[in-house]
């Protein structure tokens, strides 16, 4: 079982060509407001087979045979640009078409996106014009993905024999989009796991030195009757109070930068406090892990080895 679609670019404008733009004159406007809008060619499976759902009016159908030559589809970005209140409102609005076609709008869809995430959403003309079909979209179930290919190759060889098969799967089309982004957070895992793992080598060097110079002390302290307990959390708090203060700032450096970044996506999520108390809360762990391996060894160690010399 497949859906079946014919149009004129697939729903990723910039991967596979460039943005269909088309100058237009909706109603409600004067003659001298023709605007320039995103135009997609298809067919009448193109709404189902991407699974676009309509909102006002009806999907293009071969049972009116007047869509091919007057018919059209808009977005909800579409409607509240040309002035038309709701997308019931709009259902039955003149659109003159910039290249001699004029029609009516029979439909209003759901925005969904044609473009990257780091665009908004942008009005946009669907109509049906079959000498300008190009792309075939097809639908399949993922059982047998490698069989499915080779029965539509079979297929293609015999209708199309001097076009070469070639095809892509959305999904992938949509990863490209994003390439940057995957390489960056590549990147920057390699460098976070490196940066803590640097940072303990560091601390737990910073922690040796300064606990052997304090080794006479803790003798002292265990001596006076100063429990491993009270050893182990007066060695620790010290880098504590620095791991604290160094979580605080990087958490202020994070934000920003990452809040900055987000600005460039027109549709993104909002960075959460937790996520900041949770990166810090590890942070101390990693911490207290290192330190107190050290403090818990120079706690437990007898007093009177650090004293003799005394």
């Amino acid at each position: 079982m497949f859906l079946l679609s014919y149009m004129r670019a697939v729903p990723i404008f910039h991967l596979k060509n460039n943005p269909s733009s088309v100058a237009m004159l909706p109603e409600g406007a004067s003659e001298n407001e023709v605007t320039s809008q995103n135009v997609i060619t298809v067919d009448e499976n193109f709404l189902p087979t991407f699974q676009i759902q309509l909102v006002a009016g009806r999907n293009f159908s071969k049972s009116f045979t007047t869509d091919t030559q007057e018919g059209f589809i808009v977005n909800e970005a579409a409607v509240q640009t040309f002035g038309w209140k709701t997308a019931a409102a709009a259902i039955g609005k003149n659109i003159n078409w910039g290249l001699g076609k004029k029609g009516k709008v029979v439909g209003v869809v759901k925005n969904f996106n044609f473009s990257s995430l780091h665009d908004n959403i942008k009005p946009l003309i669907i109509h049906i014009l079959p000498d300008w079909y190009q792309y075939v979209a097809i639908r399949v179930k993922a059982n047998d993905l490698p069989a499915t290919i080779k029965s539509l190759e079979n297929t293609w060889k015999k209708i199309a024999v001097n076009s070469p098969f070639v095809y892509s799967f959305m999904d992938d089309d949509f990863s490209k989009l994003y390439k940057a982004e995957q390489n960056m957070q590549a990147v920057l895992s390699l460098f976070t796991l490196l940066s803590i793992l640097i940072s303990c080598l560091g601390l737990f060097g910073l922690a040796s030195f300064t606990i052997r110079q304090r080794v006479k002390e803790i003798g002292v302290r265990k001596v006076l009757g100063a429990s491993e307990s009270n050893i182990v959390g007066l060695l620790s708090k010290d880098f504590l109070k620095l791991v604290f203060i160094a979580v605080f700032i990087g958490s202020a450096i994070a934000y920003i930068a990452i809040n900055k970044w987000l600005q460039g996506f027109a549709y993104h999520i909002h960075i959460s406090w937790w996520i900041f108390l949770g990166a810090g809360f590890l942070a101390v762990i990693v911490a207290f892990v290192t330190v107190s391996s050290l403090a818990i060894k120079a706690a437990i160690a007898n007093p009177v080895k650090s004293l003799r010399t005394e």
